[in-house]
């Protein structure tokens, strides 16, 4: 008998332990859902705001200093030369660093054997260019909408497909930057 209460106490225990588990991380994706909804209701009023203030700009230009070109080169001859609002996201590979950007309107893609460490010293000068994870860096002003995931949230991109992953190392910074952005 002692053996049966014994099995009986140790089942229930497992699936009281189970349903908890269960409740704590509904909560927590709730959360997760609830804080992209909020990033995205702030992306679509920039995005608003943007396309009113263009529409009042269309004469005139739309902006009083210059756009930068930065020319990202790698270890070896290559080299690629871009707007600093053209550049969408670099990703590490290895001892490659793949930078995906714009060039007049076409989605482009190069690889270059440099170190991301280079790439971030020579990109993250501009306030909407940031490191989100350990092996992504993205242009801010690019982002469409924000992916809640199990492990943190998602960013995607307007001109591309690729959906980049913000760690949690990186998790606050990014949410500030779009919540108050440049």
């Amino acid at each position: 008998n002692l053996l049966k209460v014994f099995l009986a106490s140790i089942g229930c225990c497992f699936f009281i332990g189970l349903y908890w588990r269960n409740v704590y991380w509904k909560r927590f994706y709730a959360k997760q859902l609830q804080e992209a909804q909020f990033l995205n209701g702030v992306l679509m009023e920039r995005a608003k705001q943007m396309s009113m203030s263009s529409q009042y700009l269309h004469g005139a230009e739309s902006s009083t200093e210059p756009d930068s070109s930065i020319t990202l080169e790698g270890n070896t001859k290559e080299s690629v030369t871009l707007r600093l609002s053209d550049f969408l996201f670099a990703e590490a590979k290895g001892n490659y660093v793949l930078i995906q950007y714009l060039e007049n309107g076409e989605l482009e893609q190069t690889m270059l054997r440099t170190s991301m460490k280079n790439i971030i010293s020579l990109l993250c000068i501009s306030n909407e260019i940031m490191q989100c994870h350990r092996a992504y860096i993205i242009n801010l002003r690019h982002v469409e909408n924000v992916e809640g995931r199990s492990s943190g949230i998602g960013l995607k991109l307007y001109h591309c497909d690729a959906i980049i992953p913000v760690s949690k190392n990186y998790m606050h910074e990014v949410k500030e930057r779009i919540k108050n952005p440049f």
